[in-house]
């Protein structure tokens, strides 16, 4: 619970802090980026102005490893947890897959 407790005060603060800046912040999450990598890091070089194309973007997107998204729910320990907490999870976007 130690660990929720941590990521729980960090995802606060970072929520907090996109709100706080509006445009000027980007928020992203892992799981989408892995599930979608070419429109999250489009959304990434729109956000920070820069010019990509389409292609470079499918080949970079190749790196990732979208097996790896939701990979908690290989583990029977893991996914009870996240039923547990799931509420929490909710509170920051995060839903059961």
């Amino acid at each position: 619970d130690g660990g929720l407790a941590l990521w729980e005060a960090y995802t606060s603060q970072g929520c907090w802090l996109v709100q706080r800046l509006g445009d000027q912040a980007l928020e992203l999450h892992y799981e989408r980026l892995l599930g979608d990598p070419v429109t999250s890091l489009r959304q990434v070089t729109d956000f920070c102005g820069l010019k990509v194309s389409k292609e470079h973007l499918k080949k970079v997107s190749q790196k990732f490893d979208s097996a790896k998204a939701y990979s908690y729910t290989q583990n029977k320990v893991l996914l009870e947890y996240t039923k547990q907490v799931n509420e929490k999870l909710q509170k920051f976007g995060y839903t059961e897959k």
